[in-house]
């Protein structure tokens, strides 16, 4: 398990209104410094699976037969039993463990672009010198529209819906993580600026964990080791008709040497990836 991060088998997510759970997996590991992309339409728990493995929301399940495991610094955790801490032992957990990127910026108007990225490391205890260094070093990678200087200020509001969601990334990996969960992080970005921030994620946090949901089956392609499909399952025995989303050992594609495996071991090259991944997408709508 020592390139394992998350151990998951005959896991079961749901809310307590949902008439069956919303999401089902079979069994999936999700590999320690990888970027893991989970694509999927709309309605099959893609947002679930960050609230579940971010300790956001207790949606999962507990059979005898399920198994969710974080593992960092030879250590196990079981979910099933952190779940049973008080809200300060989970939210220090968090802390400690983990990043996030929503899809909603969440900066704070009243502070400048510095002071919204700096917090959480401070917050953690870093170094106000080093933060700041990385934090110029990362706004000159992913903000070259802008002139970043270590004694200018820069006003978030007059910023636009694309620099303040890169404003949120750099935020998001400026102090240190163990996995960073990551919602649509790209949604406002146009595709040089997708890219961009992926580039410098993959450059600079090569050893990091990352964990994507997105629609853009191109730049999970592209920048992702890992694709875990999540299809789309119909019951039709309710009216209105019950979906629910399901991971099975099918839905995984592998990056191996620079080249995408699919489920069955085959290789698959990346525009063959990207058509099966945009059919599956139109099939589930």
């Amino acid at each position: 398990m020592n390139n394992i991060i998350f151990n998951i088998k005959n896991l079961k997510c749901g809310y307590k209104k949902s008439k069956r759970p919303v999401l089902e997996i079979d069994e999936l590991e999700i590999e320690k410094g990888k970027i893991t992309f989970f694509i999927g339409s709309s309605g099959v728990g893609k947002s679930t699976i960050l609230e579940s493995l971010g300790l956001m929301n207790k949606t999962i399940q507990q059979n005898d037969d399920t198994t969710l495991e974080f593992y960092s610094n030879n250590h196990t955790q079981c979910y099933f039993d952190l779940w049973k801490k008080n809200e300060k032992t989970l939210s220090n957990f968090r802390k400690k463990h983990f990043n996030f990127i929503f899809q909603s910026n969440n900066l704070f108007n009243s502070l400048d672009a510095y002071q919204n990225i700096m917090i959480p490391a401070l917050l953690a205890g870093e170094k106000e010198d080093e933060i700041k260094n990385k934090t110029i070093d990362i706004l000159k990678n992913i903000l070259p529209d802008l002139e970043i200087k270590k004694d200018k200020k820069i006003n978030v509001i007059k910023l636009s819906g694309g620099q303040r969601q890169r404003l949120a990334f750099a935020r998001a990996i400026v102090s240190k993580f163990d996995v960073l969960f990551a919602d649509e992080p790209t949604g406002n970005l146009d595709h040089y600026n997708a890219h961009n921030i992926m580039n410098y994620l993959c450059e600079k946090e090569k050893d990091s964990t990352v964990i994507v949901v997105s629609h853009d089956t191109e730049l999970a392609v592209s920048k992702g080791d890992r694709i875990v499909f999540i299809d789309k399952m119909i019951d039709l025995n309710f009216n209105p008709k019950i979906s629910w989303g399901k991971i099975s050992k099918s839905s995984i594609f592998k990056k191996e040497n620079n080249s995408w495996k699919n489920p069955q071991n085959e290789l698959i090259k990346d525009d063959e990836l990207i058509k099966y991944l945009r059919l599956k997408l139109k099939t589930n709508e």
